[in-house]
Protein backbone atom coordinates (compact mmCIF):
# COMPACT_ATOMS: atom_id res chain seq x y z
CA UNK A 1 0.00 0.00 0.00
CA UNK A 2 0.94 3.44 -1.41
CA UNK A 3 2.06 5.83 1.76
CA UNK A 4 -1.00 8.03 0.49
CA UNK A 5 -3.34 5.22 0.80
CA UNK A 6 -1.84 4.12 4.27
CA UNK A 7 -2.19 7.74 5.96
CA UNK A 8 -6.00 7.52 4.35
CA UNK A 9 -6.33 4.14 5.79
CA UNK A 10 -5.32 5.01 9.52
CA UNK A 11 -7.53 9.11 8.71
CA UNK A 12 -10.99 6.93 7.84
CA UNK A 13 -9.33 4.46 11.09
CA UNK A 14 -9.38 7.25 13.59
CA UNK A 15 -12.82 8.77 12.66
CA UNK A 16 -14.45 5.53 12.98
CA UNK A 17 -12.90 5.46 16.74
CA UNK A 18 -13.69 9.06 17.18
CA UNK A 19 -17.64 8.58 16.23
CA UNK A 20 -17.55 5.65 17.64
CA UNK A 21 -16.41 7.10 21.16
CA UNK A 22 -19.07 10.06 20.17
CA UNK A 23 -21.88 8.04 19.84
CA UNK A 24 -21.39 6.33 23.07
CA UNK A 25 -20.59 9.58 24.90
CA UNK A 26 -24.09 10.88 23.55
CA UNK A 27 -25.58 7.68 24.09
CA UNK A 28 -24.65 7.71 27.86
CA UNK A 29 -25.68 10.95 28.20
CA UNK A 30 -28.83 10.85 26.69
CA UNK A 31 -29.40 7.70 29.28
CA UNK A 32 -28.30 9.34 32.03
CA UNK A 33 -30.70 12.70 31.04
CA UNK A 34 -33.71 9.85 30.90
CA UNK A 35 -32.61 8.86 34.22
CA UNK A 36 -32.73 12.36 36.04
CA UNK A 37 -35.76 12.95 34.16
CA UNK A 38 -37.66 10.13 35.31
CA UNK A 39 -36.57 10.64 38.23
CA UNK A 40 -37.69 14.64 38.94
CA UNK A 41 -40.84 13.33 37.86
CA UNK A 42 -40.52 10.56 40.12
CA UNK A 43 -39.98 12.81 42.80
CA UNK A 44 -42.73 15.33 41.71
CA UNK A 45 -45.51 12.72 41.93
CA UNK A 46 -44.56 11.53 44.93
CA UNK A 47 -44.28 14.31 46.40
CA UNK A 48 -47.81 15.84 45.14
CA UNK A 49 -49.33 12.91 46.27
CA UNK A 50 -47.99 13.26 49.84
CA UNK A 51 -49.27 16.95 50.48
CA UNK A 52 -52.80 15.61 49.00
CA UNK A 53 -52.80 12.62 51.47
CA UNK A 54 -51.98 14.93 54.32
CA UNK A 55 -54.60 17.56 53.30
CA UNK A 56 -57.04 14.50 53.28
CA UNK A 57 -56.63 13.78 56.79
CA UNK A 58 -56.40 16.90 57.87
CA UNK A 59 -59.86 17.97 56.66
CA UNK A 60 -61.75 14.45 57.53
CA UNK A 61 -64.91 15.33 58.85
CA UNK A 62 -65.72 12.86 61.34
CA UNK A 63 -61.44 11.84 62.25
CA UNK A 64 -58.78 14.27 61.36
CA UNK A 65 -55.42 12.08 60.87
CA UNK A 66 -57.49 9.18 59.50
CA UNK A 67 -56.47 8.32 55.54
CA UNK A 68 -58.06 6.90 52.78
CA UNK A 69 -57.55 2.83 52.04
CA UNK A 70 -55.88 2.15 48.85
CA UNK A 71 -57.46 1.85 45.74
CA UNK A 72 -57.46 -1.83 44.99
CA UNK A 73 -58.98 -2.46 41.09
CA UNK A 74 -56.76 0.40 39.52
CA UNK A 75 -60.08 2.80 39.04
CA UNK A 76 -58.52 5.55 41.16
CA UNK A 77 -60.81 5.27 43.84
CA UNK A 78 -60.26 4.61 47.64
CA UNK A 79 -61.78 1.00 48.45
CA UNK A 80 -64.35 1.46 51.54
CA UNK A 81 -62.07 -1.02 53.93
CA UNK A 82 -58.74 -2.19 54.36
CA UNK A 83 -58.75 -4.31 57.43
CA UNK A 84 -56.11 -6.58 56.37
CA UNK A 85 -52.89 -6.23 55.47
CA UNK A 86 -52.84 -6.97 52.04
CA UNK A 87 -56.00 -4.61 51.63
CA UNK A 88 -53.62 -1.67 52.70
CA UNK A 89 -51.70 -1.96 50.17
CA UNK A 90 -52.75 -1.12 46.68
CA UNK A 91 -52.69 1.92 43.94
CA UNK A 92 -52.62 5.33 45.30
CA UNK A 93 -56.68 6.39 45.12
CA UNK A 94 -55.89 9.48 42.67
CA UNK A 95 -59.34 10.37 42.18
CA UNK A 96 -60.25 10.11 45.91
CA UNK A 97 -57.62 12.50 46.55
CA UNK A 98 -59.10 14.84 43.90
CA UNK A 99 -55.55 14.61 41.76
CA UNK A 100 -54.69 13.90 38.42
CA UNK A 101 -53.95 10.54 37.15
CA UNK A 102 -50.39 10.69 38.61
CA UNK A 103 -47.69 8.44 36.86
CA UNK A 104 -43.90 7.95 37.80
CA UNK A 105 -41.04 8.38 35.34
CA UNK A 106 -41.85 5.61 33.53
CA UNK A 107 -45.94 5.97 33.18
CA UNK A 108 -46.65 3.22 35.84
CA UNK A 109 -49.25 4.89 38.52
CA UNK A 110 -48.65 4.94 42.29
CA UNK A 111 -48.26 2.50 45.18
CA UNK A 112 -49.57 2.85 48.34
CA UNK A 113 -49.61 1.60 51.80
CA UNK A 114 -51.44 2.62 54.73
CA UNK A 115 -51.06 2.18 58.30
CA UNK A 116 -53.48 -0.02 60.30
CA UNK A 117 -54.24 2.49 62.71
CA UNK A 118 -54.87 5.12 60.76
CA UNK A 119 -56.97 3.46 57.77
CA UNK A 120 -60.92 3.69 58.15
CA UNK A 121 -62.30 2.25 61.52
CA UNK A 122 -58.74 1.07 62.25
CA UNK A 123 -58.40 3.15 65.62
CA UNK A 124 -61.48 3.86 67.83
CA UNK A 125 -59.49 7.55 69.20
CA UNK A 126 -56.85 8.93 66.28
CA UNK A 127 -54.73 11.57 67.53
CA UNK A 128 -51.56 12.65 67.84
CA UNK A 129 -50.14 9.41 70.20
CA UNK A 130 -52.24 6.76 67.84
CA UNK A 131 -48.57 5.45 66.34
CA UNK A 132 -47.66 4.53 63.18
CA UNK A 133 -46.69 0.66 61.83
CA UNK A 134 -45.17 1.32 58.62
CA UNK A 135 -41.20 1.40 58.39
CA UNK A 136 -38.84 2.38 55.94
CA UNK A 137 -35.10 1.56 56.16
CA UNK A 138 -35.61 0.80 59.54
CA UNK A 139 -36.87 4.11 60.61
CA UNK A 140 -40.45 3.11 62.06
CA UNK A 141 -43.69 5.02 63.21
CA UNK A 142 -44.67 5.71 59.12
CA UNK A 143 -47.91 5.94 58.66
CA UNK A 144 -48.27 5.62 54.76
CA UNK A 145 -45.43 5.11 52.59
CA UNK A 146 -45.57 6.02 48.39
CA UNK A 147 -43.92 4.40 45.77
CA UNK A 148 -43.31 4.66 42.39
CA UNK A 149 -42.60 1.40 40.59
CA UNK A 150 -40.90 2.07 37.74
CA UNK A 151 -40.49 0.31 34.61
CA UNK A 152 -40.73 -3.56 34.48
CA UNK A 153 -37.98 -5.64 35.39
CA UNK A 154 -36.45 -9.16 34.33
CA UNK A 155 -40.09 -11.24 35.13
CA UNK A 156 -42.11 -8.86 36.27
CA UNK A 157 -45.19 -9.68 34.03
CA UNK A 158 -47.49 -6.60 34.18
CA UNK A 159 -50.53 -8.20 32.64
CA UNK A 160 -51.95 -7.96 35.93
CA UNK A 161 -52.78 -4.21 37.27
CA UNK A 162 -53.29 -5.08 40.43
CA UNK A 163 -51.05 -7.63 41.83
CA UNK A 164 -48.13 -5.76 43.83
CA UNK A 165 -45.35 -8.80 43.26
CA UNK A 166 -45.12 -7.26 39.47
CA UNK A 167 -44.97 -3.86 40.55
CA UNK A 168 -43.27 -3.53 44.08
CA UNK A 169 -39.53 -4.85 44.37
CA UNK A 170 -38.21 -7.59 46.63
CA UNK A 171 -38.83 -7.16 50.47
CA UNK A 172 -41.43 -4.39 49.06
CA UNK A 173 -43.77 -7.20 48.11
CA UNK A 174 -44.50 -8.98 51.13
CA UNK A 175 -46.75 -7.78 53.78
CA UNK A 176 -44.33 -7.09 56.96
CA UNK A 177 -44.92 -3.42 56.93
CA UNK A 178 -40.70 -3.28 56.48
CA UNK A 179 -40.01 -1.00 53.34
CA UNK A 180 -36.56 -0.33 51.65
CA UNK A 181 -35.70 1.80 49.37
CA UNK A 182 -32.59 0.30 48.23
CA UNK A 183 -31.50 -2.99 47.87
CA UNK A 184 -28.00 -4.37 48.28
CA UNK A 185 -27.28 -6.63 44.73
CA UNK A 186 -28.41 -4.10 41.43
CA UNK A 187 -26.59 -5.74 38.43
CA UNK A 188 -28.64 -6.75 36.78
CA UNK A 189 -31.02 -3.86 37.94
CA UNK A 190 -33.08 -6.21 40.46
CA UNK A 191 -34.75 -3.27 42.56
CA UNK A 192 -36.29 0.46 41.57
CA UNK A 193 -39.10 1.51 43.57
CA UNK A 194 -38.37 5.04 44.59
CA UNK A 195 -40.41 5.42 47.85
CA UNK A 196 -41.53 8.19 50.70
CA UNK A 197 -43.04 7.83 53.85
CA UNK A 198 -45.30 9.96 55.80
CA UNK A 199 -43.86 9.74 59.75
CA UNK A 200 -46.76 10.10 62.17
CA UNK A 201 -45.07 13.41 63.26
CA UNK A 202 -45.51 14.54 59.99
CA UNK A 203 -49.18 13.92 59.51
CA UNK A 204 -49.89 15.13 63.00
CA UNK A 205 -48.42 18.45 63.05
CA UNK A 206 -50.64 19.35 60.19
CA UNK A 207 -53.88 17.91 61.78
CA UNK A 208 -52.56 19.70 64.71
CA UNK A 209 -52.93 22.96 62.86
CA UNK A 210 -56.51 21.82 62.87
CA UNK A 211 -57.09 21.06 66.17
CA UNK A 212 -55.61 23.96 67.74
CA UNK A 213 -57.65 26.33 65.32
CA UNK A 214 -61.01 24.54 66.64
CA UNK A 215 -59.87 24.60 70.30
CA UNK A 216 -58.72 29.11 69.88
CA UNK A 217 -62.26 28.82 68.34
CA UNK A 218 -64.14 27.43 70.69
CA UNK A 219 -62.71 29.97 73.56
CA UNK A 220 -63.11 32.90 71.45
CA UNK A 221 -67.37 31.72 70.54
CA UNK A 222 -66.63 31.56 74.89
CA UNK A 223 -65.73 34.85 75.57
CA UNK A 224 -67.67 36.68 73.13
CA UNK A 225 -71.15 34.65 74.50
CA UNK A 226 -69.81 35.82 78.23
CA UNK A 227 -66.98 38.20 78.23
CA UNK A 228 -64.67 35.84 80.12
CA UNK A 229 -62.84 32.83 79.44
CA UNK A 230 -63.76 29.43 80.80
CA UNK A 231 -61.62 27.95 84.16
CA UNK A 232 -59.47 25.00 83.24
CA UNK A 233 -59.75 21.56 83.91
CA UNK A 234 -57.18 19.79 86.03
CA UNK A 235 -53.96 17.61 84.39
CA UNK A 236 -55.17 14.10 84.64
CA UNK A 237 -59.24 14.34 84.91
CA UNK A 238 -60.35 11.98 82.68
CA UNK A 239 -63.80 13.74 82.85
CA UNK A 240 -62.19 17.44 82.07
CA UNK A 241 -64.78 19.05 84.88
CA UNK A 242 -63.64 22.68 85.06
CA UNK A 243 -61.95 23.52 88.51
CA UNK A 244 -62.85 27.18 90.04
CA UNK A 245 -60.03 29.46 90.46
CA UNK A 246 -57.90 26.50 87.83
CA UNK A 247 -56.31 28.94 85.34
CA UNK A 248 -54.26 26.28 83.43
CA UNK A 249 -54.48 22.64 82.39
CA UNK A 250 -56.77 21.21 80.06
CA UNK A 251 -60.04 22.93 78.18
CA UNK A 252 -62.93 21.88 80.07
CA UNK A 253 -65.54 20.08 78.22
CA UNK A 254 -67.88 19.42 81.88
CA UNK A 255 -69.25 21.25 84.22
CA UNK A 256 -70.56 20.01 88.12
CA UNK A 257 -71.57 22.30 90.87
CA UNK A 258 -68.19 23.13 92.17
CA UNK A 259 -67.64 24.75 89.07
CA UNK A 260 -69.49 28.18 88.54
CA UNK A 261 -68.59 28.68 84.82
CA UNK A 262 -70.02 26.58 81.66
CA UNK A 263 -67.97 24.36 79.95
CA UNK A 264 -67.01 24.35 75.82
CA UNK A 265 -68.23 20.94 75.06
CA UNK A 266 -70.80 22.83 73.15
CA UNK A 267 -68.63 25.02 70.67
CA UNK A 268 -66.30 21.94 69.65
CA UNK A 269 -67.08 19.58 67.00
CA UNK A 270 -68.46 16.25 68.22
CA UNK A 271 -64.79 14.58 66.69
CA UNK A 272 -62.55 16.52 69.24
CA UNK A 273 -63.64 14.89 72.54
CA UNK A 274 -64.73 11.36 70.09
CA UNK A 275 -60.35 10.99 69.62
CA UNK A 276 -59.05 12.01 72.42
CA UNK A 277 -57.45 15.44 71.94
CA UNK A 278 -58.77 17.00 74.75
CA UNK A 279 -56.06 14.84 76.72
CA UNK A 280 -53.43 16.34 74.37
CA UNK A 281 -54.21 20.21 74.39
CA UNK A 282 -52.91 22.62 77.56
CA UNK A 283 -55.17 25.59 77.81
CA UNK A 284 -53.90 28.86 80.13
CA UNK A 285 -56.21 32.12 80.72
CA UNK A 286 -54.61 35.17 81.74
CA UNK A 287 -55.32 36.47 84.85
CA UNK A 288 -57.21 39.41 83.10
CA UNK A 289 -59.30 37.33 81.63
CA UNK A 290 -60.48 34.65 84.18
CA UNK A 291 -64.32 34.16 85.41
CA UNK A 292 -65.43 37.66 87.26
CA UNK A 293 -63.62 39.78 84.84
CA UNK A 294 -65.48 41.21 81.65
CA UNK A 295 -63.81 42.12 78.51
CA UNK A 296 -60.30 41.02 79.85
CA UNK A 297 -60.63 44.03 82.58
CA UNK A 298 -58.98 42.37 85.68
CA UNK A 299 -56.02 42.87 87.07
CA UNK A 300 -53.62 40.24 86.33
CA UNK A 301 -50.78 40.11 83.53
CA UNK A 302 -51.14 39.19 80.42
CA UNK A 303 -49.67 35.55 78.81
CA UNK A 304 -46.48 36.40 76.76
CA UNK A 305 -45.15 34.62 73.94
CA UNK A 306 -41.72 34.72 72.56
CA UNK A 307 -39.36 35.19 70.92
CA UNK A 308 -42.20 38.10 69.31
CA UNK A 309 -43.20 39.06 72.95
CA UNK A 310 -46.66 38.63 71.79
CA UNK A 311 -50.09 39.50 74.39
CA UNK A 312 -52.03 37.05 74.56
CA UNK A 313 -55.78 36.70 76.72
CA UNK A 314 -55.31 32.86 76.42
CA UNK A 315 -53.18 29.87 74.94
CA UNK A 316 -53.66 26.84 73.54
CA UNK A 317 -51.09 24.33 72.76
CA UNK A 318 -51.61 20.96 70.92
CA UNK A 319 -48.91 18.78 72.51
CA UNK A 320 -47.66 16.45 69.69
CA UNK A 321 -46.68 13.02 69.82
CA UNK A 322 -45.19 11.94 73.34
CA UNK A 323 -41.28 12.39 73.38
CA UNK A 324 -39.19 10.26 75.76
CA UNK A 325 -39.92 10.54 79.11
CA UNK A 326 -43.27 12.40 78.71
CA UNK A 327 -46.43 9.90 80.48
CA UNK A 328 -49.57 9.82 78.70
CA UNK A 329 -52.38 10.72 80.20
CA UNK A 330 -50.38 13.40 81.10
CA UNK A 331 -50.54 14.50 84.63
CA UNK A 332 -47.76 16.85 84.75
CA UNK A 333 -47.62 20.07 82.36
CA UNK A 334 -43.89 18.63 81.50
CA UNK A 335 -45.44 15.47 79.94
CA UNK A 336 -47.18 17.54 77.21
CA UNK A 337 -44.91 20.59 77.44
CA UNK A 338 -41.76 20.14 75.41
CA UNK A 339 -39.60 22.92 77.17
CA UNK A 340 -38.52 23.97 80.34
CA UNK A 341 -39.79 27.41 79.49
CA UNK A 342 -43.29 26.53 78.45
CA UNK A 343 -43.87 23.67 81.49
CA UNK A 344 -42.69 26.06 84.38
CA UNK A 345 -45.71 27.31 86.18
CA UNK A 346 -45.47 31.28 84.88
CA UNK A 347 -46.83 33.35 82.02
CA UNK A 348 -44.05 33.02 79.70
CA UNK A 349 -43.89 30.81 76.64
CA UNK A 350 -41.36 30.10 73.64
CA UNK A 351 -42.88 29.27 70.18
CA UNK A 352 -40.51 26.92 68.82
CA UNK A 353 -40.14 25.59 65.15
CA UNK A 354 -41.53 21.78 65.32
CA UNK A 355 -38.71 19.20 65.55
CA UNK A 356 -37.42 16.09 66.84
CA UNK A 357 -37.13 17.67 70.08
CA UNK A 358 -39.83 19.86 70.55
CA UNK A 359 -43.69 19.40 68.94
CA UNK A 360 -45.64 22.05 70.77
CA UNK A 361 -47.60 24.20 68.61
CA UNK A 362 -48.97 27.27 70.30
CA UNK A 363 -52.03 29.16 69.37
CA UNK A 364 -52.59 32.70 70.59
CA UNK A 365 -56.44 33.53 71.74
CA UNK A 366 -57.42 37.19 72.12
Amino acid sequence: MKPAEQGAALLVMLLVLVVGAGTLLVSKLNRNLALRHNQQQDATALAEARAALIGYAMRHASQPGQLPCPDRDNDGEAEASCNSAARQVGRLPWKTLDLGDLRDGSGERLWYVVSDGHRPNGSAQLNSDTAGQLSLDGTGDLVALLIAPGAALSGQNRSNANNRSRYLDQANADLDGAYVSTWPVNDPPDFNDRVLGISRGELMRFVEMRVGAEARNALLAYQAANGYYPWAAALGDASFTCVNGLARGHLPLASDASCTTANLSADLPAWFAANGWPALVHYHVSGRCVPGTNGCSGSGNWITVTPDTTSAEAVVITAGPALTGQNRPATTESDLLDSAENADGDEVYEDLPVSATSNDQIRIVR
